[in-house]
Order: structure tokens, then sequence, then C-alpha cells
């Protein structure tokens, strides 16, 4: 009987071993064995009756699901426990299950099974309504990678002057070889994180010295160090051993040389520090000491330059800053959590309510205005420019200058202020519900915007929805209509800029990403598989979008909107059991633990929480009889008693946060 390789795919009818490649075959007794079937008593359902993936990569980790059921429609719960087989990499998130619905994960990690054998196996099911026995097949496809390395250790003289030193990846084997390098030691970095390798490709990796970590390190009389750096592959793991011949130790005399001019540097910079305040405070215009960094802004008809100059006196308490729209009449408002004064700085769009942003000195307000005539017969917003407010300025200063009169729309919404303060990213789209568009940025010192999602391949379109800046003001995290999740690094202005994919809506949807407070974690909202793609639980990620971890996955809530707090300890976010309609705010830790409901009620839906700067309190959307009102509540309280900021008609974004005593603290002003 003839055979396939599981390797190559060669066909043999005469050998146990592949002629072409020398990988095992499959036994004739699994050719020939026909597939198991599901054995299923009682009145238990079980979908689907078999799992046989048989064509696995080497590097994959699948994910799939078994979904039980009663087949008499009768609505009570029934439970049971769940019994693998003994097959490497095969495991389900839970051995116990409970409900009238239960879906029940199951996950193979291929790199822990072996090229050309099959595994078989069956999922035991106990249940108080029946019994099943669930058959698996399991094996790998043809392409198998094998790791070739042209070294196991590498040395950097530095005696020699020598700053870095390499080697060599080889795939010598079948397919493709992936796999990431991480630095095992704090003074050791490698120039390229992950690499792709088909067969007999290489790949040259160098290795360098962090002199600025190497110089914690307390080197005694040793001559040398030794570090690793650690390979991790879908065709196995390696390491690479490193060593560091060191430099003599400097005595003193090594270092008199340097006395005067370390002198005179200290003297000048002093000098410096002490005259910078007086100098300032001298040139500085007293309308740009009114408006903060953006105060030159002259709007469409000026010449869209501005000022870089920072000067900002604080004297104002906590606010949340929001817009407002009922009956065709729009606001920019301000509320002082003090006091409960609320203000009108600006008219904005009178159709639709968007979300206005804060710059860092607490100054400013990007926002999305509707110009005279912008409004269709339907009630929708046929234009809105991109604006900048505040309270000395009347009127707004428009950025952008499109206009109603083609019959193309042209919506500026979702402004986002980087944290340095000198560029604004938004959203351009040419429908009031962003069928598509383009992520555009506006600099301080030239306020034509220009886009940084025209990139050439067509087929992955960024569209742009909700972009946030990172803690440096060097990317931009966003997901687009897709359900994708990317981040885009701007190179500057004609220039190309930088646009990496995180996650693919071929494995599963995810949306609303947030940074935390270091950039290293994304929290974003999963779908649950390809059950309902719009529903979701709650997922953390690195910077790279690898990592991929649950922290929270319930199968009968909804958990959307995802927010890390400052110190990036908690996550907040909005949840509702499916089938209600009332939802709830939570915190959760980003370990997964500590889940806490901040509002539980019965009668209100909560919804989109939003951290404070100073971590202590939650704003956040709710709902009584008038509509969607501002909350917020503080986390420290321990009776969690909510304070109602709006009781009116008005329909209200998603509230922005002002705290100009936080943002003058770490900005360095003084008031």
């Amino acid at each position: 009987m003839a055979r396939k390789c599981p390797n190559c795919n060669e066909m043999s009818d005469s050998h146990d071993v592949c002629a072409r490649c020398g990988v095992s075959l499959p036994s004739e007794e699994i050719a020939k064995k026909k597939k198991p079937k599901a054995e299923i008593t009682g009145i238990l359902s079980v979908s689907p009756k078999s799992i046989e993936l048989t064509e696995l990569r080497r590097s994959e980790v699948k994910e799939t699901y078994l979904l039980l059921t009663r087949t008499d429609f009768e609505s009570d719960k029934f439970s049971g426990t769940i019994k693998t087989p003994d097959i490497p990499g095969f495991k389900v998130k839970s051995e116990n299950f409970e409900g009238l619905r239960n879906v029940i994960n199951v996950q193979v990690e291929a790199k822990q099974l072996e090229v050309g054998q099959m595994y078989e196996g069956f999922i035991e099911i106990t249940s108080t309504i029946g019994e099943a026995k669930i058959p698996i097949q399991l094996g790998i496809s043809g392409d198998s990678p094998q790791l070739g390395l042209d070294t196991n250790q590498v040395q950097i003289n530095m005696n020699k002057k020598e700053k870095s030193a390499t080697f060599n990846i080889v795939n010598v084997g079948c397919g493709t070889l992936i796999g990431s390098i991480k630095s095992k030691t704090s003074w050791l970095t490698i120039d390229e994180s992950s690499f792709s390798l088909g067969k007999d490709s290489a790949a040259e990796i160098e290795i360098s010295i962090d002199k600025r970590e190497m110089s914690k390190i307390e080197r005694g009389g040793r001559i040398s160090l030794e570090g690793t750096v650690g390979l991790e592959t879908n065709a196995g793991d390696e390491e690479i051993k490193v060593v560091v011949y060191l430099n003599p130790k400097k005595t003193l005399d090594d270092y008199k040389a340097y006395i005067p001019v370390a002198g005179i540097t200290l003297l000048i910079l002093i000098i410096l520090m002490i005259g910078y305040p007086v100098i300032k405070k001298i040139l500085t215009p007293r309308e740009i000491k009114k408006t903060g960094i953006w105060g030159e802004l002259m709007g469409p008809s000026g010449s869209k330059k501005m000022t870089e100059i920072k000067w900002n006196p604080f004297s104002e308490p906590e606010k949340l800053v929001f817009t407002a729209i009922q009956e065709k009449e729009g606001q920019l408002c301000e509320i002082k959590l003090d006091t409960m004064e609320l203000k009108i700085i600006s008219p904005t769009s009178k159709n639709r309510v968007y979300t206005p942003s804060c710059s860092p000195d607490g100054f400013l307000f990007a926002l999305g205005i509707a110009p005279p005539g912008a409004g269709t017969p339907e009630g929708k917003d046929k234009c809105v420019n991109l604006a900048i407010a505040n309270e000395q300025k009347t009127p707004p200063d428009i950025i952008t200058d499109f206009t109603p009169k083609s019959n193309v729309m042209h919506i500026a919404c979702d402004p986002c202020w980087s944290p340095d303060g000198l560029k604004i990213v938004f959203v351009k789209t040419a429908s009031p519900i962003a069928l598509h568009g383009d992520v555009m940025i506006v600099e301080y010192n030239n306020a034509e915007p220009y886009s940084v999602s025209d990139i050439k391949e067509k087929n992955i379109h960024i569209l742009g929805k909700c972009p946030r800046w990172s803690s440096d003001s060097s990317k931009i995290l966003l997901e687009d209509l897709n359900k994708e999740i990317y981040i885009i690094e701007p190179m500057g202005r004609n220039k190309e800029a930088q646009i990496t994919r995180l996650t693919s809506s071929k494995d599963f949807n995810a949306f609303s990403p947030k940074w935390s407070g270091d950039n290293k974690l994304i929290v974003f909202t999963r779908g649950s598989e390809k059950v309902a793609k719009d529903t979701g639980d709650i997922y953390i990620m690195n910077a790279e979008g690898k990592d991929i971890k649950s922290v929270i996955a319930r199968s009968d809530y909804e958990d959307l909107n995802p927010d890390f707090s400052p110190d990036g300890n908690l996550i907040a976010f909005d949840s509702t059991k499916y089938g209600e309609e009332n939802s709830d705010i939570y915190t959760v830790g980003s370990d997964g633990k500590s889940l806490k409901n901040i509002t539980n009620t019965q009668e209100k839906s909560e919804r989109c929480p939003v951290w404070s700067p100073d971590g202590k309190k939650i704003a956040y959307l709710g709902k009584n009889n008038k509509g969607w009102q501002l909350y917020v509540v503080n986390t420290e309280d321990k009776k969690l008693i909510p304070r109602e900021l709006t009781d009116d008609e008005y329909e209200h974004s998603i509230p922005a946060w002002w705290v100009p005593q936080y943002y003058q603290k770490n900005s360095g002003e003084k008031k």
C-alpha cells in the first residue's frame, strides 16, 4: 500500500523510511486504519463529533472547541467532567463544566509532536445527561524545518576594541524555520529579535554589548565575563554562549586628565540652569503665555505655524472634558469635580458626539467641529474639521479645510495628542461611519496634516479607529474595521511610516487596544473564537504581538472596552451577561486575579471606563431614564459610591481627564 511521507509528501509503497528525506513513514496499520467514530449516550449533544488535525505545522498552536448541549430542548443546566488522552501538547482549558450551553476550549501545541507519527485517542466526557467519547487524530504536516548553527560560542575582545560578534542560523531541513532570539544576559543586546528562513536559507545575527548595563557589574579581578543568548524556534531551542574579554580596570591617574574639562562643563551647566527661567520669562510674549505650546495657531487662513515655547501657569482643579449634543446643538464642555461647575468652551459637531483630546499641558483641546451647512437631511455630518480650542480663544482654530460643497464626505475624528505635546494624530474618513479612511498627523511646526497609513499593499488598507500614542510619542496603536490591531511608527513628513500588524482576523477578532504605561503590554478585546465574532474576552500581549495571554475569558459574559491603570497593575472594563442588557464596570489584575465589580447595579448600564491619571478614579458613561450620563467613582472608597456629573437630555461622549496638577508635576513646570 502506498504511503505518503509526512515531511516531503513523497509517495512510497515498499519502504518504512522515505527514500528522499529519510523520515519514518506511518505504518501500514495506521494508513489502513479506519477513522474511529464518536460514541455518545443519553441526551448529550457534542459538536463536532471528532477532532482531526493531521496537517499541523511544527510552529503552530492550534485552538478549537467542543460545544456541549442538550437534545431534549429543556432549559435545565447540566454539569460534568472532561478526561483527555495522554497526547503531548494536547489539553483543554478546564476539566469541569456546568451550564446549558458549554463551550470546551481545546489547544494543541504542535512543537511537542514528532514528525512522521500519528497520534490518536479519545476525549472522554462524563455528564449528568449522558456520556461521550470523541475521537482525536493529530499529526504534523510535511514542512519540517531543522535548526543549524555554525557555532555554539562566540567571543568579544574589548582589549581589541571589538563591540560585537556574529553567528549564523541555517535552516538545514524543509519548510520554514521560524523563531525568536532573546538575550538572557542584561548586558547583551541582539540586532534582530525574530527570523523566518526557508529551506537552506541563513541569517547572520549580531550580538552587541550594552556598556551601560555592563558598568553595573562588580568586576572584581575578573578579566572576562560569560553571557547567554537563547533561540526559540519551531524546530527546537538552543543557546549561544558569549565570552567577553574585558579591558584592564582604570586607576585614578587615568582620570586626572579629564578634571579640567569636567569642571568647565559643570560651570556652564550651572550658569544655564540659573539664567534660563529669567531669560524665558523676558522673551516669552504675553499672548503666548495665555495660549500654551500651540499658541500661534492661525487656522486655515493663516500661516499654520505654531510656537515651540512651553509656558503654562496652572492653578486649576481636576476636571473632565467631553462633548455633548442635543437637537442639532453641539458643545465642548468641561466640569470641575470639586465644585461640579459646568462650563461650555466651544461649539462642536451638531450631529454626532466626538471624544475630544487634551494637550499634555492641560491647556488646549483637539476636537471635531462641523462647518455651517455640513449636516445632511438624514441628520449625519457630511463634513467635520479638526480644530483646537481653549478658554482664551474664540472662535477655535480650524486645522483642516474640509468643505461640505463636494459630494465626498470628509470627517476628522478620534484625535489623540502625543504625550510630548508636539503632534496630534486623528482619523480622516470619507463616511460618518468610517467605512474607509486614513490615519493623519498634524505637527506643532506645520499644521498641514499628512497621512501615515498610505501603504503599498492595498489589500491591507488601514482604516484606523481610536489611535493611541505610546508614552514616548514614537508609535501609534490602533485597530481597523477588520478587527485587527496595528502599530504605526511615523518616520516624518514625506517618509513612509513603518506599519506592523500584531493580530490576524483569520485567527480571531481583536479590538479596543490600549497601551500599558510602560508601552510593554497591550490590552485588547478578543472575539470568542468563531462562535460570535463581535463578542469578546479580555487579553493582553506584548508590544510585538506575542505572548498573548487571557486575563478574563468568561463564556457567559461579554467583556469590552478595557483600559490599563497608569501603574499597569489593574485593568478596567465593562461587562454584560449574554442575553441581558445591563452592563457593569469591573476591575481585574493584569494577571487575571482579583476580579471586582465596581458599579454592581441591576437597573442601570455602565460602559467605557477611563482611569484618571493618578489611578484613583474611573470615569464612565452610565445610563439613566434620560440617556447616557457621565459618572465618576473613587476606587479607593470602600463603599464605591459613584458621583453623577450630568443629568440632562444631551448625548455625551466618552470623557477625557484634564488634571493640570498631574501634568504640571510630570512636565517640570512651576505654578
